[in-house]
């Protein structure tokens, strides 16, 4: 019984402690939303200028067009016929004139003659009220005429290009529904954060809104994609991911630091070195890895952090192995150098050729160095060997062998160049 209830102890620790292995990470919410973007928005005189003239040419421009029909017929021989024409056209258009005082209506059937031939020898022709000033104290017909002429010339100034008919503007959106990541913060298993995508967002404090979908290489919807296209890329991306029903989200440079952390914990084989801001990388007995490089974390934990990091453990062997060929070389290399340097331009053609030769060999084995790097390249994606190291005496004699190469092909060079 002692022993049941000691084991029952043990696995209630494990339980515990791999419960304890948690992170926290932001809610991520639908919510409604409105977007500001640069438009080519109508100039609202161009709108202004265009319904005057469409409302002006529909309920008034007959009337003035009857009034210079009126002219017309008051510029002919003033015969009898052609003042029964006249009263007739004018009761006919509702025009009204005065022989009076302004703005005093006279009967059209009562006016003689005499009445309008005044009017036409002394005006022209028959005055109108509310067109023309001898018989009106206010001219409404010809001022809103007037202007509508003024409003013409603009709107064929508009239509011709001359003035352009948009300009460029703030513009807000109609509502639209989106993702948001808001700022409740939720505790999440690390374990059970599986399938994240890579996601930009607005630069919003409060919430920001899910733009692009960089892991599907698609925007979050049709209405995001129409007035934030732009938003495209961004400084810092988000990882979403589901958990229990909810989506949840956490920078990415965060989260796949906190998930490489949680996968080296688990081996005894690998440790993490935060050594300052930007060199922050894993360490072995064998090598250290620099994550902040190239999109390493990324990388990291889109293809497993021990699959990679047992991967390049193993090709550590194979480097070892290149390097002490290629450092065979190193102390022929050294030589020549100090000969050179002893003698410089009295080094003979017989020395100098032979040196270049221990320098090409030197480079042949050291290809198969960068072959070895280039396979694991070809698989992860890491950059190497930038930001990395091998921990080995050979390796350090490598790096020795590496700059004995670049002066010996500089000082060849020179030669060469005589």
């Amino acid at each position: 019984m002692k022993k049941i209830m000691i084991l029952m102890t043990l696995l209630g620790f494990v339980e515990v402690q791999a419960q304890s292995q948690k992170t926290w990470a932001y809610r991520v919410e639908q919510r409604m939303a409105t977007s500001e973007y640069d438009g080519d928005v109508e100039v609202p005189l161009y709108r202004e200028t265009l319904n005057f003239v469409e409302d002006y040419e529909k309920s008034d421009l007959e009337q003035i067009n009857n009034i210079i029909r009126l002219r017309k017929m008051c510029a002919e021989k003033f015969t009898d016929e052609n003042f029964e024409n006249i009263k007739k056209f004018m009761k006919q258009h509702h025009l009204q004139t005065s022989v009076k005082e302004k703005d005093e209506i006279a009967d059209i059937d009562k006016l003689t003659k005499s009445d309008l031939k005044k009017q036409i020898r002394k005006y022209g022709w028959v005055q109108i009220i509310g067109a023309d000033k001898p018989v009106s104290s206010e001219v409404p017909i010809a001022d809103k005429y007037n202007l509508y002429l003024e409003k013409k010339k603009l709107l064929e100034d508009f239509e011709t290009g001359r003035k352009s008919k948009k300009e460029r503007k703030k513009v807000k959106t109609p509502e639209y529904m989106a993702d948001f990541i808001v700022r409740e913060e939720d505790s999440i298993p690390i374990d059970a954060i599986k399938n994240m995508k890579v996601y930009c967002t607005d630069e919003e404090e409060k919430a920001k809104k899910l733009i692009y979908n960089h892991t599907d290489e698609k925007y979050t919807s049709p209405e995001v994609e129409k007035y934030e296209f732009y938003k495209k890329s961004c400084e810092t991306r988000y990882l979403v991911f589901e958990y229990n029903g909810r989506k949840y989200a956490r920078s990415q440079d965060g989260l796949e630091k906190t998930l490489i952390i949680n996968e080296i914990k688990k081996t005894k084989k690998y440790k993490y070195v935060n050594k300052e801001v930007v060199d922050q990388g894993i360490e072995s007995d064998n090598f250290y890895l620099n994550i902040f490089y190239h999109y390493r974390k990324e990388r990291l934990v889109k293809y497993g952090v021990t699959t990679v990091l047992d991967d390049i453990d193993k090709k550590i062997a194979q480097l070892s192995s290149v390097y002490d060929q290629a450092n065979k070389y190193y102390p022929l290399i050294e030589k020549y150098i100090k000969i050179y340097n002893s003698k410089r331009n009295r080094m003979s053609s017989k020395e100098m050729n032979e040196w270049n030769k221990v320098v090409d060999k030197a480079i042949e084995v050291n290809k198969k160095i960068d072959n070895i790097f280039v396979d694991i390249n070809k698989k992860y994606d890491l950059q190497l060997p930038s930001k990395f190291k091998v921990f080995s005496a050979s390796a350090l004699k490598h790096r020795e062998l590496i700059d004995a190469i670049t002066s010996s092909k500089l000082a060849i060079g020179i030669w060469l160049g005589q």
